[in-house]
């Protein structure tokens, strides 16, 4: 089985797009549906045997430094932190 964190098996590259997640996902016999990416990356972590936390840290902070996923999760949460954050006038 392979373990997607960095340093850890089959190094991927971080800010994958959602067609090569979706891939991804295909190949390890995942039924993608009409999953999001979230729900993919989700997916594939608990399918690991990791934490299944895309997108949840909190404040900006993860301790998974070791994660596949860190690329494209930080910004994510920061992304969405903004968008809740705008005042409405």
């Amino acid at each position: 089985m392979l373990d997607f964190r960095r340093g850890n098996g089959t190094k991927q590259e971080a800010n994958m797009i959602v067609k090569e997640i979706r891939k991804l996902a295909k190949g390890r016999g995942i039924k993608i549906g009409k999953l999001n990416k979230t729900q993919l990356i989700k997916t594939i972590q608990r399918q690991e045997g990791n934490y299944e936390c895309f997108g949840s840290a909190k404040n900006g902070f993860c301790d998974q430094g070791e994660c596949l996923w860190m690329g494209d999760c930080i910004p994510a949460i920061k992304s969405a932190s903004a968008k809740n954050s705008i005042a409405v006038e």
